[in-house]
């Protein structure tokens, strides 16, 4: 995503907990929590599991540490957004305008206050399910478990429970 976000002129910061300290992350600036992140984003791009610690990460208090004209998307899993808090942040202009591929329960009710925002987009949850990324995500699910059996080191960010991992 930072990548494609460079190309067209953007700087990047982002936050991600299990990105190794050492990592080479191409010129994008790293913050140090969530909370640091948020008033340098222009564009808050989401791209993590919900997880205890994730669940309704994105509420009203996050949203309004954005600057005004934020845009917020949204392609990882409608549980990170508190959808009421975002409703009112666009309503009121405190966003400039959302993007989601995903929503806490779909198909979207017919009359949740999203159907009347002028400044958000919903697409359904498939966006990314072309052929060839359908074909990498059942590779690697393949490979994971192929490792796993072999009793071969694992990737444990690409594995919903890691914490299996660590049984003997």
């Amino acid at each position: 995503m930072a990548r494609f976000a460079r190309v067209i002129g953007m700087q990047v910061s982002f936050f991600d907990p299990a990105a190794p300290a050492d990592g080479d992350f191409e010129g994008a600036q790293r913050c140090g929590s969530l909370d640091e992140l948020l008033p340098l984003a222009d564009v808050l791009s989401l791209h993590c599991p919900v997880t205890p610690k994730t669940r309704l990460m994105i509420n009203a208090q996050r949203l309004a540490q954005l600057p005004a004209h934020a845009t917020l998307i949204n392609t990882a899993r409608g549980e990170l957004i508190d959808e009421e808090a975002l409703a009112v942040a666009l309503q009121t202009g405190q966003l400039r305008a959302a993007a989601l591929d995903t929503v806490a329960l779909e198909p979207l009710a017919a009359d949740h206050p999203f159907r009347t925002l002028s400044n958000l987009i919903v697409t359904p949850h498939i966006g990314g399910s072309t052929p060839q990324a359908l074909d990498a995500v059942a590779q690697s699910a393949a490979r994971q478990c192929l490792d796993f059996l072999d009793i071969q080191q694992i990737n444990p960010t690409a594995c919903v429970n890691p914490q299996v991992l660590n049984r003997s």
